[in-house]
């Protein structure tokens, strides 16, 4: 019960989750009213002109409806994405956020949600969501990490201009040696290029 009660908590603090929700038609969703319903349970079957007003219901979203709100050309991709989210914590201790080994994966993914699209991370202590600083450069949040920085890097047809150079500076917090991520870089891209070529095979 505690899972469910803090994804709940989790769900009812995510205004722009639940702002996305007032447009769609409840049929089958699940939802909270001092209890767990199904959309289709608390209003039967619904048309776009009987939909009812749902501000006294919290909307839970499932894990597909979840991954669906991120856009990635692949399933791998985002499965990839995901996976750097949940084990970056492991070893970076800068991390602005981290998870507790009783975390549902219905949790893991609203909180991955949060952190991607609206740059909010979860504060246990004050039960709510917080925002990070972003970036005013490139207007991602400044914990993104290394491989923001090294498409950025592609995007921007290998320019050190000051825009990039600023834009790393407000992601690692210190400045840019060129010569240094100049080989890391053509290193990271080897691997894209690999992990590409055996998807295709």
């Amino acid at each position: 019960m505690e899972k469910i009660d803090q994804y709940i908590k989790m769900c009812e603090k995510a205004i722009e989750i639940q702002e996305s929700y007032r447009s769609r038609i409840p049929s089958g969703d699940d939802m909270f009213r001092g209890k767990i319903y199904h959309g289709i349970e608390l209003f039967g079957h619904l048309t776009p002109t009987n939909v009812p007003v749902t501000d006294n219901y919290i909307w839970l979203p499932r894990q597909e409806q979840l991954q669906e709100m991120i856009f990635e050309k692949t399933a791998v991709s985002l499965a990839c994405r995901f996976k750097d989210f949940i084990v970056r914590p492991l070893f970076d201790k800068t991390a602005p956020y981290k998870f507790t080994p009783d975390y549902s994966m219905e949790q893991l993914w609203l909180a991955y949600v949060m952190y991607t699209k609206f740059g909010k991370v979860w504060n246990q202590d004050k039960s709510g969501w917080s925002s990070l600083e972003k970036c005013d450069v490139c207007g991602t949040v400044t914990h993104i990490g290394k491989r923001h920085i090294y498409l950025q890097y592609n995007e921007w047809q290998h320019s050190f201009g000051q825009s990039f150079q600023r834009c790393f500076k407000k992601h690692f917090g210190y400045d840019l040696n060129k010569e240094r991520f100049e080989e890391s870089s053509k290193i990271f891209f080897l691997k894209e290029r690999n992990l590409k070529h055996k998807k295709v095979e």
